[in-house]
């Protein structure tokens, strides 16, 4: 479908730029496909445009350019139901003067007005001659949709005057707008079903609502959200239960909260990070100098490994310094007598120590652990 669209107004422009006289007086501009545009901010302008207040306006990235097409747009153009429209010079009867773009790019022929919409005939089922079609009435110029039907039908269901039920209201519309009577009750009746429909989702909506507020603390995997990034999907009364179980700040915007928490929640998981990294750290160490691991080293680690005690808690360490005489596991002598080396054993970070389970490790290792477990 939207390639054929893309065809269409390809084919339109190029009999608009390819007509005989018509070229000399009018140039049709195609917009390019997003994938193919240099720079698009359809984000950031929808933001702007979105905005609720001037400060807002300004926060967006961009927003002095679009404050100006925004300007521009509103000078020039008429817009309504299905309508569209752009009149150079138009700026002169909305601000009482030309705007800086008008007068750089005059008229070159006769100056144009907006084309005539229709009109219907009183007591008739035409529309005027488009020559015949006013613009204005009693001096004042025509809004856009004044006689538009589904604009009409739209205004009029929304203020009660046109009832699906109330056929007089519908001959009268009829008659008015020049429209058949069977097309007005479709609309309204697609009209109601799509307030139907609205009402629907806004119960389901509210249910929602209430049932995030009955969800407690505990209702949460908040490891889980943190790590599949579905944190951003709670609202902020939601974060909000988190930071008040955690007795951190309440206060500032939501992006500000989800940090805290997803700082907090690595922090408490941090346990099990690690525990993985203790676990290739040692066996990387437990290599032997042929780079296998001997038979008694591993029947340690499985034995260590089905133990049910407090011993064999791997982040719970054995302070005790491996020396040259009983552990071959040992680091380079330090020159000096014993007493020099017992002291430069204990402050090298990386000298060798042991776990309960009989792995091997290091001070610097331990220290790095004791920071996250702590």
């Amino acid at each position: 479908m939207e390639k054929n669209a893309w065809k269409v107004a390809v084919d339109v422009e190029n009999r608009l730029d390819d007509a005989p006289v018509l070229k000399e007086l009018v140039k049709a501009h195609l917009t390019k496909p997003e994938d193919k545009q240099f720079f698009f901010n359809k984000d950031n302008l929808k933001q702007y445009l979105n905005a609720q207040s001037e400060q807002k306006n300004t926060s967006v990235p961009g927003h002095g350019y679009m404050k100006t097409v925004n300007e521009f747009y509103d000078m020039h153009y008429q817009t309504g139901e299905l309508y569209f429209e752009f009149l150079k010079g138009s700026c002169m009867a909305k601000t009482g003067e030309l705007c800086k773009w008008c007068e750089q790019n005059p008229w070159l022929s006769e100056h144009m007005t907006h084309v005539p919409r229709p009109y219907p005939v009183p007591g008739s089922t035409h529309y005027a001659d488009v020559f015949a079609t006013p613009t204005e009435i009693d001096n004042i110029p025509r809004p856009p949709d004044d006689f538009q039907p589904r604009a009409q039908i739209k205004k009029e269901h929304n203020s009660g005057a046109l009832k699906l039920e109330d056929e007089e209201s519908l001959r009268t519309f009829s008659e008015k707008y020049c429209v058949a009577v069977e097309l007005v009750r479709q609309y309204l009746q697609h009209l109601n079903n799509m307030g139907r429909i609205r009402l629907i989702k806004m119960n389901e909506r509210q249910k929602l609502k209430e049932a995030k507020k009955r969800k407690k603390y505990t209702d949460y995997n908040w490891k889980e959200l943190v790590e599949t990034g579905h944190i951003s999907d709670l609202t902020v009364p939601e974060l909000n239960k988190y930071l008040t179980k955690h007795n951190l700040q309440l206060k500032g915007k939501k992006n500000v909260k989800l940090d805290t928490i997803k700082r907090h929640v690595y922090i408490h998981i941090g346990d099990e990070m690690i525990d993985d990294d203790v676990y290739n750290f040692e066996r990387n160490n437990e290599t032997n100098a042929d780079g296998e691991e001997s038979e008694n080293e591993r029947a340690d680690d499985e034995h260590s490994g089905g133990e049910d005690s407090d011993e064999s808690d791997e982040n719970t360490f054995v302070l005790n310094i491996i020396s040259d005489s009983d552990s071959e596991h040992s680091v380079t002598d330090f020159p000096g007598n014993d007493a020099e080396e017992e002291l430069a054993d204990n402050n090298n970070p990386f000298v060798n120590i042991t776990l309960r389970s009989g792995r091997t490790a290091t001070r610097f290792f331990r220290d790095i652990l004791e920071k996250f477990t702590n």
